[in-house]
């Protein structure tokens, strides 16, 4: 997928230490309408690099919730992995839009 855009690095401290925390912009997806609401949002977690158990735990679903809708999403854009999630959402539905990872 090439390198990313726009690398920033901040300094934290976390449990006492000293941490450096390197964040980049995604491109904005803009998924295609065969997607509901709710499978676009877990698509643009997912792809966030987010686990089953984080999103569900951002949008306060079961975990098996997660995992029908990406299955449903996997299906509906012909992809078989997170990976391939990704790539489609860079080389099939990106626009020129940048968004900071959730």
């Amino acid at each position: 997928m090439g390198e990313p855009r726009d690398l920033r690095a901040s300094a934290v401290r976390w449990r006492g230490r000293a941490l450096v925390v390197l964040s980049y912009e995604l491109p904005r997806v803009q998924w295609p309408e065969v997607l509901s609401e709710a499978e676009r949002a877990v698509a643009d977690l997912a792809i966030a690099g987010l686990s089953n158990a984080e999103i569900a735990r951002r949008r306060r679903v079961a975990r098996r919730t997660v995992e029908n809708q990406l299955a449903r999403i996997f299906a509906k854009l012909g992809v078989r992995s997170r990976g391939e999630l990704a790539l489609a959402a860079r080389k099939k539905y990106s626009r020129d839009e940048k968004v900071i990872p959730p």
